[in-house]
């Protein structure tokens, strides 16, 4: 099955949905705020424009979209009260994979709408917010028709799992691992490298394709500061000794019932035992 059909954050709104932790996301897109305020106003100030298309791609599902788009429109609102002009129409086109909780994402709507009407006298007719469930890999939209594309924290995702992590015998090169660690060779970190290079320039291709002349792009990605391609991903180490001792676990538990059928007779044993 392909990445694009499974990945997606925990949707809902429970104690383990991504909506509830992801106060590292909200941290990065509250330091780049300036950066997306003064790209969005030179563009205003560029044309003045009556209509504003504008995408967030990988949106996620929790309140940091929310905090986005509500940030765009306050900054329009106040360069447009400062000049006396009428407020443009504002497209919000919100992006992420089909397997996104759009439903919990759009369930917020109706108090964001009602909170735009009541504070900034704004119908939803000049705030219109879509949704876009497919890969940002590829085009997503018509030719010259966005004037302001956003992403914050989602570059990072591959399109696929990268080829070249298997040797001729078909065993992995990068065995006991998640993603590149320190344990790993340098030729998973090129599969790794190149896979990106072809993943990030059809993602350029494909926007510079769809925003109009004059636009602006916003793009956070994750980076580091040496050339160890493990320095910022300590993260996916401490990840992977997780799941490997999962895995011992429900290899031993295995081994175990083989020899000694379980007989259910505690919830313990049932919930080890699945």
């Amino acid at each position: 099955m392909e990445v694009q059909q499974v990945l997606h954050m925990n949707g809902g709104v429970g104690d383990t949905s991504y909506a509830n932790n992801s106060v590292v996301q909200r941290t990065i897109t509250t330091k780049e705020m300036h950066i997306v305020e003064d790209a969005i106003l030179d563009l205003y100030c560029m044309s003045y424009p009556k209509k504003l298309s504008i995408v967030d791609l990988g949106c996620s599902s929790g309140p940091n979209t929310l905090f986005v788009i509500s940030h765009i429109i306050d900054t329009i609102e106040m360069k447009c009260c400062q000049l006396n002009h009428l407020l443009p129409e504002v497209q919000m086109f919100l992006n992420d994979l089909p397997g996104n909780d759009f439903n919990t994402l759009f369930s917020y709507l109706p108090d964001f709408y009602e909170k735009l009407k009541e504070e900034k006298h704004v119908s939803l007719a000049q705030r219109l917010v879509a949704g876009v469930a497919v890969s940002f890999y590829g085009r997503l939209f018509p030719s010259k028709s966005l004037e302001f594309i956003h992403s914050s924290n989602s570059l990072h995702w591959l399109s696929q799992v990268p080829q070249g992590l298997q040797n001729e015998m078909g065993i992995s090169l990068n065995k006991g691992n998640i993603y590149i660690a320190k344990t790993s060779p340098p030729s998973v970190f090129r599969a790794y490298l190149s896979q990106f290079q072809r993943d990030f320039y059809l993602f350029l291709k494909s926007r510079s394709e769809e925003v109009i002349g004059g636009g602006r792009m916003v793009l956070t990605v994750t980076g580091r500061g040496s050339l160890d391609p493990s320095e910022c991903y300590s993260q996916w180490e401490l990840m992977t000794q997780t799941l490997n001792d999962m895995v011992s676990r429900v290899e031993a538990t295995s081994q175990y019932n083989h020899l000694n059928p379980p007989s259910f007779s505690s919830k313990y044993d049932q919930i080890l035992t699945y």
